[in-house]
């Protein structure tokens, strides 16, 4: 008699593990860095988990999550801190399609550092988030042209302030499991979750 055990439909698909960790891991390091591009080659892949080893992971922009990823931690053992952050005003008018700011002190930002704009208006406050791309004294980059204005008299500030981790348009089937979320409040401002 034939075994047709083996004779099913492969419609399930083996989700790859990636791991992740300060010292050890198929990727290694311990900032958002290391754990985005782990993310990114997963999505490459279709998908997969995403396991984040024992540490503490500095977090100087958000984790932009893909579809059909489970970020998968260690307990309490496993921590994303988001880094100290920094608000400083900006010294000249911005406008839309312009794709750099100039600020009173760049100290504090960095290459990769998720930030947000913010100005306050007549018709309330204004927010673009990004991430900057490159800083030459007080001029700083940002890795896409702004939709909004940011102006002086609107009190115009950039700020290191951004979610820990993100699911933007078109992310779905994403599992979090296991992760500790330090916003670090001691060192930052809270966010507003109409802007997280």
């Amino acid at each position: 008699m034939s075994d047709f055990s083996a004779n099913r439909p492969m419609t399930t698909r083996r989700e790859m593990v990636l791991t992740v960790g300060p010292g050890e891991g198929d990727l290694q390091g311990g900032d958002d860095r290391v754990l985005q591009a782990g993310a990114d080659y997963l999505h490459r892949l279709g998908g997969g988990i995403l396991q984040i080893l024992p540490g503490i992971y500095t977090m100087r922009n958000a984790l932009y999550l893909h579809p059909n990823l489970t970020v998968r931690g260690s307990g309490s053992a496993t921590v994303l801190k988001k880094a100290a952050g920094v608000v400083i005003p900006l010294v000249r008018d911005s406008d839309w399609y312009e794709a750099r700011v100039e600020v009173e002190d760049a100290r504090g930002f960095g290459v990769g550092c998720g930030v947000m704009l913010r100005s306050y208006g007549k018709s309330g406050m204004t927010v673009v988030k990004d991430t900057v791309t490159a800083i030459e004294g007080r001029v700083i980059s940002l890795s896409k042209r702004m939709y909004k204005n940011m102006w002086l008299d609107e009190r115009a500030t950039l700020a290191t302030i951004f979610p820990i981790l993100t699911a933007e348009e078109g992310v779905c089937d994403v599992a979090i499991e296991n992760i500790v979320l330090d916003g670090n409040k001691e060192e930052n401002e809270e966010i507003n979750g109409n802007y997280s």
